[in-house]
């Protein structure tokens, strides 16, 4: 079978996260403000030093601006919806509210940035505890901790009157208007390795994982595998596992985490306690060897409160 070492996926294909894009795009108008999240907020900041037609014509100031706000949520993740030829103004919040264990659900949203109102709300089936979204390809890859599977959801179309315009730039209509519509589930992972944070590839799912000491001990001993615990570490899926199963009409969906006998992949297990976010970074080895270039993952240590790097390709 085919390696999949850091090397080889750092150096063939894009990774795309939340937040980051590898190798990096060269910069577009479309580029000059960040998204941020909380819990129960959308914000917008445009950093003063940018000036472009957008910032322009939205009237943005150097401030972080409230899109929206709605108490008890759990803001997750955040992607874009299909741009129309004029406007740049619809976005699908992934929300996990609290709520009874019984009657818990996770939904898409999608919001009108102009508007601040939501204009579309979806159930995704079958996740309960969602903690990251992705999107590429016209696909959304969720991270469903509780479960330990990323889901692929199909990117809804926009509510009008961006329909027909996101469904030209590849979304797809909900079969039924009141459910995203999931592809399949990546499994390999289970709920005591609280998966976190995915990174999507060409050919692996790259997945930033708290472990056990991140989820209460009740819940350990609720795991369906009896896993006792599990370390935080940065992982790794094959995609193509889970498309294979679809093609053979398997109902059951099966999957592997990636390991480096077998694969060739060496898990990453120092950089720090449950790690959020994941982004990757071509640097200098050192300021004197500028032809000696270095790949590197940057990730939160949220235990220690630091941002941490680790080669993963060249030495330095």
């Amino acid at each position: 079978s085919m390696l999949m070492d850091w090397d080889s996926i750092v150096s063939n294909g894009s990774i795309i996260a939340n937040g980051n894009v590898y190798p990096n795009p060269p910069p577009t108008h479309d580029d000059v403000c960040l998204y941020l999240l909380t819990h129960t907020q959308v914000l917008r900041y445009c950093p003063p030093n940018i000036s472009s037609d957008l910032k322009t014509s939205h009237n943005y100031d150097a401030e972080p601006i409230v899109l929206y706000r709605k108490v008890d949520q759990r803001f997750r993740g955040l992607v874009s919806a299909p741009p129309t030829a004029t406007e740049h103004r619809r976005l699908w919040i992934l929300t996990s509210p609290y709520g009874d264990t019984g009657n818990m659900y996770d939904y898409l949203l999608e919001l009108d940035t102009i508007t601040s109102t939501i204009v579309q709300k979806l159930i995704i089936p079958g996740t309960v505890d969602a903690h990251d979204a992705v999107l590429r390809d016209g696909i959304i890859f969720i991270v469903d901790t509780r479960s330990g599977d990323v889901v692929e959801v199909k990117l809804p179309a926009s509510a009008e009157p961006y329909k027909a315009a996101s469904v030209a730039a590849g979304a797809s209509i909900p079969s039924d208007p009141k459910y995203a519509d999931v592809i399949v589930h990546h499994k390999g992972f289970t709920r005591v390795d609280h998966i976190n944070n995915v990174a999507v590839h060409d050919r692996v799912l790259l997945m930033s994982v708290h472990g056990g000491s991140a989820i209460k001990p009740k819940v350990k001993k609720m795991d369906r595998t009896g896993n006792p615990g599990s370390e935080t570490r940065l992982s790794a899926l094959d995609r193509s596992v889970a498309y294979r199963n679809i093609q053979k009409g398997r109902k059951e969906e099966v999957g592997r985490e990636l390991q480096f006998y077998e694969d060739g992949f060496k898990q990453i297990k120092n950089a720090g306690t449950w790690c959020h976010n994941i982004a990757f970074w071509k640097d200098f080895a050192t300021p004197q060897s500028k032809e000696r270039r270095v790949v590197k993952l940057i990730t939160l240590d949220t235990m220690q409160g630091s941002l941490v790097s680790v080669v993963v390709k060249g030495h330095g």
